[in-house]
């Protein structure tokens, strides 16, 4: 999932995300950092990074930002992650299972029902 981010400078210098302090996004166990930048006063930075989920969640990954007076601006955006292809797989495979016992249930029958006439008829008839 690419997740984007937009940084603005509102301060009197630039800010830089870099080396012990880059900037992170957290959510479902891990934290992916954003590649190295600088934002410079008064101007907006548009970012990216790739964050990879779980198989199937619903997360609130969250980004935080530790301003110069010691203040935390977070952001957090609901991600759900739900994998239709796996779930169409799983789907097809039952449909597979459910079509083959039936079939063989039926053809089960049919030799029961053939046994069943073969008991049924009286000794020597059909027999010259």
């Amino acid at each position: 999932v690419d997740v984007d981010a937009t940084v603005r400078s509102t301060g009197t210098v630039h800010r830089d995300f870099r080396g012990g302090s880059p900037l992170r996004l957290r959510g479902a166990g891990t934290a992916v950092a954003f590649p190295d930048f600088t934002v410079m006063r008064g101007s907006i930075r548009d970012i990216t990074t790739t964050w990879d989920p779980p198989l199937l969640c619903i997360c609130h990954p969250r980004l935080s930002i530790v301003n110069a007076g010691g203040d935390v601006q977070t952001r957090s955006v609901r991600v759900i992650v739900f994998p239709l292809p796996l779930l169409g797989i799983i789907v097809a495979v039952l449909l597979i299972l459910v079509a083959a016992y039936r079939l063989g249930r039926r053809r089960y029958q049919q030799h029961v029902i053939v046994a069943a006439g073969a008991l049924a008829r009286p000794a020597g008839v059909g027999h010259p």
